[in-house]
């Protein structure tokens, strides 16, 4: 199988080898403290049902939190913004692709407009993903070859399309 690289926060690697505080240290003074693990995609897929699964326990075991005062900004901002990602949009979006090809053959979605939308995400997509590397570029100046920039700008571009 192949295998993906994700990146490795530095707290969990410190929890994972006790005598890391040499790595620790390169990292606090890194200006980009990213290590790469690299693992299976079926590891990561299991790794992102946990983070959803462990999301959704929180908010619901928490849910009195919600828009409660008493717990000051993280109930306010924190708690809704976990209600809105990882409560609300999963159906939302469930529900908005089974509707599409619905509303098209009933004939209440026009195919330019749906085409025109589709367009503006993807083009949204790559504005951002193209930003971000021209800026990390501006910044860190990490790619001197032009060809591993090449390579990167074309990753930046293709990531918009298919499974994210």
């Amino acid at each position: 199988m192949k295998a993906k690289v994700e990146p490795l926060p530095i707290a969990l690697l410190a929890r994972m080898v006790p005598s890391c505080s040499s790595i620790m240290r390169l990292a606090m003074a890194s200006p980009s403290p990213v290590l790469r693990s690299s693992a299976v995609d079926q590891v990561l897929a299991r790794q992102r049902k946990r983070w959803q699964r462990g999301a959704l326990e929180t908010f619901f075991k928490h849910r009195v939190m919600l828009f409660n005062p008493r717990y000051g900004p993280l109930s306010m901002l924190g708690f809704g913004k976990l209600l809105v990602e990882d409560v609300l949009v999963p159906p939302l979006e469930l529900i908005g692709y089974l509707l599409i090809p619905i509303f098209y053959v009933t004939g209440i979605l026009s195919l330019d407009y749906l085409l025109a939308f589709v367009g503006l995400v993807f083009a949204f997509g790559v504005f951002l993903s193209v930003g971000s590397l021209i800026l990390e570029e501006m910044a860190y100046r990490r790619y001197p070859n032009v060809r591993d920039l090449s390579i990167l700008l074309i990753a930046a571009i293709a990531e918009n399309f298919g499974y994210r």
